[in-house]
């Protein structure tokens, strides 16, 4: 399912009903209860954190990553490099823009909840597709939903802004997988490898003009 909205847990009616129930054990003095709803609640304020990421000195020529997570797969295609990424419940699920672009489309594919470790399968999963305009050429990302995940929501749906880098482009709520698929005759480097875990905005590839 896909719904635009800011990642706040604060903008979710599910996070005031887990409150309310955990009010109402406290009051009733239902102590196990009480304290396994703290604990989600205090899970959720984890998860849905939405830090901000310093841009500072970035170079136009790099692709950064635009999320968080291990990398599962990188896989040399005969246009295009597609780098998958993969993202436990203890990664930020907010993802950033990862060069200066415009958004050309976002194209959003109803599907499967398979596991999104699993790159064979978790293709046909729920996704949403996004197609930046960088000044080296056509660059996707695509948001997949995993086995837990139900949720994907675009924080960039406009198509007349011009982008920065660190800018929010979405997030996924829970277990999910972000692919990005780069035109190889624009690579120059690859930085990073299969089986590695990457940071939020670290650097991914050098890219050269056609």
């Amino acid at each position: 399912m896909l719904l635009l909205k800011k990642n706040n847990i604060y903008n979710h009616i599910e996070f005031y009903i887990l409150l309310t129930v955990c009010l109402i054990s406290y009051i009733k003095r239902q102590v196990s209860l009480a304290i396994f709803l703290s604990c989600m609640i205090i899970f959720l304020l984890y998860f849905h954190r939405n830090p901000d990421y310093n841009t500072l000195d970035l170079k136009d020529n790099i692709l950064y990553s635009p999320a968080q997570g291990k990398i599962l797969d990188i896989r040399q295609g005969n246009t295009m490099t597609k780098m998958s990424i993969f993202l436990s419940i203890f990664d930020n699920h907010t993802q950033c823009i990862p060069i200066e672009c415009t958004k050309v489309d976002e194209i959003f594919t109803y599907g499967n909840f398979y596991f999104a470790q699993k790159v064979e399968g978790s293709e046909y999963n729920q996704k949403l597709k996004h197609i930046l305009n960088t000044k080296f050429g056509n660059i996707e990302i695509i948001q997949y939903t995993g086995f837990f995940t139900r949720r994907i929501y675009s924080l960039s749906s406009d198509r007349d802004k011009l982008y920065k880098i660190g800018d929010k482009l979405g997030y996924i709520r829970f277990g999910s997988r972000v692919d990005i698929y780069v035109p190889k005759d624009i690579i120059d480097t690859i930085f990073v490898e299969k089986g590695k875990k990457i940071n939020m905005l670290q650097p991914i590839m050098q890219l050269k003009h056609k």
